[in-house]
C-alpha cells in the first residue's frame, strides 16, 4: 500500500478559461469575469467580440494541464484555441517567416478583416512594405469570400485548406505572397 507521500504528483488543470489556477490561482477581476461567463479569452481576442468557450461540457474551460513529464512539471495545451495566444502566434510567425524579434510585423486574425477600419489599416501596412500576416483557424469562421474588383472576380475559399499565409503587395495590389497547403 502506498502512502500519500509516496504517490507521484498527478495532473492538474493549469489554466481554466484562459487564466492560471495551478500552482497559483490568478485572482483578478478579468479572470473571475471570464470564468463566471465561460468566456474564452483567446477566441474573444481573435474574433474581436465576446466568445464563449466552445468545448464539450466535460472539458469546458480547460486550456492546459500541468503534469510531470521529463522528470519535471510542465504545462501541456489541451485546447487548440489556447494556441491562438497573440504572443505564441507572434513568436511562431517570426520563426516561420524569418523576421527578427524586434521587426515590426502585423499578425492579424482573418475574421477581423471584415471590419473596414482593420482592413484599411492592414492594407496600409502592406502598401508600406511592412510585414503583414493573416492567419486562419477553422473555428474562427467558415468560408472566406473575397469581393470582386475591377481586375479580379469574386472568389471564396475554405481557410482550413491553407496555413501560414503571408501577404505582400505588387504594384499597389495586395496578394498572398506565400502559403503552405495541407
Amino acid at each position: 500500500m502506498t502512502t500519500r507521500r509516496e504517490r507521484k504528483p498527478g495532473n492538474y488543470i493549469a489554466e481554466w478559461f484562459g487564466h492560471r489556477v495551478y500552482p497559483v490561482v490568478a485572482a483578478t477581476h478579468q479572470s473571475l469575469q471570464d470564468q463566471q461567463s465561460q468566456r474564452c479569452p483567446f477566441l474573444s481576442v481573435v474574433t474581436g467580440g465576446t466568445t464563449e468557450c466552445i468545448k464539450a461540457e466535460k472539458s469546458k474551460g480547460v486550456c492546459s494541464i500541468s503534469s510531470i513529464s521529463n522528470r519535471k512539471r510542465q504545462d501541456w495545451l489541451v485546447c487548440p484555441f489556447r494556441a491562438l495566444d497573440e504572443q505564441l502566434l507572434d513568436n511562431a510567425a517570426r520563426r516561420l517567416f524569418g523576421h527578427a524579434v524586434d521587426a515590426d510585423i502585423s499578425l492579424v486574425p482573418a475574421p477581423v478583416l471584415g471590419r473596414q477600419e482593420r482592413a484599411d489599416a492592414f492594407r496600409e501596412r502592406v502598401r508600406g512594405g511592412m510585414p503583414s500576416l493573416v492567419y486562419f483557424q477553422n473555428k474562427l469562421g467558415g468560408e472566406i469570400s473575397v469581393s470582386a474588383t475591377e481586375r479580379s472576380p469574386e472568389f471564396s475559399f475554405e481557410p482550413e485548406r491553407y496555413s501560414k499565409p503571408q501577404v505582400s503587395e505588387k504594384k499597389n495590389n495586395p496578394r498572398a505572397a506565400s502559403y503552405a497547403s495541407r
